[in-house]
């Protein structure tokens, strides 16, 4: 009776031992798969990112670098928009000159408003440049909230881009597909992808500079040559406000000159717009600008902000204007502006 009852235990737990024995493969198989799988990931992502920083280094204008560097971050890490906002300097408490943007069209765009200038969480990455990731923004203590019309935002994930030592701007990214959070491995090639940025910004300034002195320098040899042929002075005037139009990628571009040219610099009061253009620029000439007096109001533009060294000049609306003294010998006999 005792045997026939071991036997029939042994007989009854052969099926068992061979159930588990299946499950343990299955299980080992599915970890195997897995790990396959990760790998696969993880160098398909590799690929992308390495593809990634060929297509933003490839590019030399720097305008379409850095919209490159926005498109490519969001596709990296499956995030629904992306910016790219740039400092006005390296100075802690900076704000941001630029802001480069994909994700949100022209309508949403214009019903926003303003673009952001550095305030709440942008301001934190400007203040400490180092990586930043939120799985809600609203939580952070640095969050202002978002303007009228402003599309929801809650996962984050910001880095500095730095050219050479300096911080050139930082890349930020939000809402991450599925309404998942920004990962440990998207901050990494994120990283890695705003390191490429840096390079290719360095290299785009280096082109644009480049290009800009070689344009200047076909302008003065367009002006010296015109001078050396004996053209009228103010054929002469016009053509340096039509080159200092085009070089600037102005709004206007105007030369005004004391009545005396023998006045002394120190003893300059006024001057006198003799050459302009560009917008409205045959309503310019003729004008006088006083100095320590607003420059006209013709000269306003859209734009940022004023300012006119060595001349007094006020904010109408909202204009940038820049005057550069052309000079003659050792003295200032005139005044460059050019409104953007």
């Amino acid at each position: 009776m005792g045997s026939t009852a071991s036997g029939s235990d042994s007989f009854d737990r052969r099926p068992l031992i061979e159930t588990l024995s299946q499950l343990r493969l299955r299980e080992l198989l599915t970890e195997v798969q897995d790990r396959i799988e990760q790998i696969v990931d993880v160098r398909d992502r590799m690929d992308r990112l390495i593809e990634a920083m060929l297509v933003i280094t490839a590019g030399l204008d720097l305008d379409d670098t850095l919209r490159t560097i926005v498109h490519t971050a969001i596709e990296l890490v499956d995030a629904r928009y992306g910016a790219l906002g740039v400092r006005e300097n390296n100075e802690p408490h900076s704000q941001l000159a630029e802001f480069v943007y994909e994700g949100i069209d022209d309508r949403t765009r214009v019903m926003i408003g303003d673009l952001p200038r550095g305030h709440g969480v942008l301001g934190q990455l400007i203040e400490q440049p180092k990586p930043l990731r939120l799985a809600d923004l609203s939580t952070h203590p640095s969050s202002v909230g978002f303007p009228e019309h402003h599309p929801p935002m809650s996962s984050f994930l910001g880095v500095p881009v730095k050219v050479r030592d300096e911080v050139f701007g930082n890349l930020y990214l939000t809402e991450k597909a599925g309404g998942q959070e920004f990962t440990d491995d998207d901050e990494v090639v994120v990283q890695a992808l705003a390191a490429a940025a840096g390079i290719a910004i360095e290299n785009a300034r280096l082109y644009e500079q480049s290009r800009v002195r070689q344009q200047w320098l076909e302008a003065t040899r367009d002006v010296a040559t015109e001078l050396l042929a004996g053209g009228e002075s103010g054929e002469v005037l016009h053509l340096v406000a039509e080159r200092a139009l085009s070089l600037t990628g102005s709004n206007c571009t105007f030369l005004a000159l004391p009545d005396d040219p023998d006045t002394p610099r120190d003893e300059l009061s006024e001057l006198v717009v003799v050459a302009a253009a560009g917008t409205s620029s045959d309503e310019l000439v003729g004008r006088r600008i006083r100095s320590e007096s607003p420059i006209p109001e013709r000269c306003s533009f859209p734009g940022r902000k004023c300012r006119s060294p060595g001349w007094h000049s006020t904010r109408s609306g909202t204009c940038r204007l820049n005057s550069v003294p052309l000079w003659c010998f050792r003295c200032a006999r005139a005044v460059r502006c050019s409104v953007s």
